[in-house]
C-alpha cells in the first residue's frame, strides 16, 4: 500500500479563511510511490512512482504549493480535467513553486524522474 504523506494548500493572504471554511471543497495528497514499505516476492523493495492528487471541488480556482523534497524535484502534468481535451502534457512544474487548479476540476501530476538521483 502506498503511504499518503500529506495534505495540504496554501492560500494568498487575501482568500485565507478559518480551515473549517475548505474541509470539503479542496484537497491535495501526494501518493509517495518510494515510500512503499512491503517487499516483493524476492524480498527487494518495490518503487513506484510519486504522484500528487488535487481536488478542487470550490466554485473559484485555489492555488496549491507542489511539493519539493529538493531544488531539483519537478512535477509532470498528466491529467487536469479542465482541459477539454484530455491528454498527457509535457507541461513540467517546479516542486515549490504554485499550480493553480481551476474550480471544480481534479489534477495528477507525476514526480519527473532525476538521472542519477
Amino acid at each position: 500500500m502506498t503511504r499518503i504523506l500529506g495534505a495540504w494548500a496554501r492560500l494568498p493572504n487575501e482568500i485565507r479563511k478559518p480551515i473549517r471554511d475548505y474541509a470539503a471543497i479542496f484537497l491535495g495528497l501526494v501518493l509517495a510511490g518510494d515510500a512503499i514499505e512491503e517487499k516483493d516476492a524476492r524480498g527487494n523493495a518495490i518503487v513506484d512512482d510519486t504522484v500528487v492528487l488535487l481536488f478542487n471541488a470550490h466554485h473559484e480556482s485555489i492555488p496549491f504549493v507542489l511539493p519539493a523534497s529538493d531544488e531539483r524535484t519537478s512535477w509532470v502534468l498528466m491529467l487536469d480535467t479542465c482541459d477539454p481535451t484530455p491528454r498527457r502534457s509535457s507541461a513540467v512544474f517546479k516542486g515549490g513553486e504554485p499550480y493553480t487548479i481551476e474550480a471544480r476540476s481534479m489534477a495528477i501530476l507525476c514526480r519527473e524522474s532525476v538521472h542519477g538521483a
